[in-house]
């Protein structure tokens, strides 16, 4: 995956990460498929859908790889406020050492 980062004033930056997705990876009784997060892009919420009452922990990363948001032990659908800049973040969905990964982008 390769991401142009820009600043807005002619100044960009491209970024070139790995990002491996198994799609019959499962995390509880999630699966790949089912798991849905929206909108996406967003402005001000997104939802994660499809967690199945799965306790999960939901890490939040910009294409640097900070982190910039954790939310522990979410078990249902759930709105999460965006609370941080525009870009290209990486949602990583983690439970009993297994996780799925989704691309968000926020506007």
């Amino acid at each position: 995956l390769t991401v142009t980062v820009s600043d807005g004033e002619n100044t960009s930056k491209e970024e070139t990460i790995q990002v491996s997705v198994d799609k019959d990876t499962f995390v509880g009784s999630i699966s790949y498929s089912s798991l849905k997060l929206y909108p996406n892009p967003a402005k001000e919420y997104f939802t994660i859908e499809g967690l199945d009452n799965s306790i999960v922990d939901v890490n939040i990363y910009d294409i640097a790889g900070n982190k910039v948001a954790t939310y522990n032990n979410v078990s249902t659908e759930r709105r999460y406020n965006i609370d941080f800049n525009s870009g290209v973040y990486l949602v990583i969905i983690n439970n009993n050492n297994k996780s799925i990964t989704r691309k968000l982008v926020i506007k």
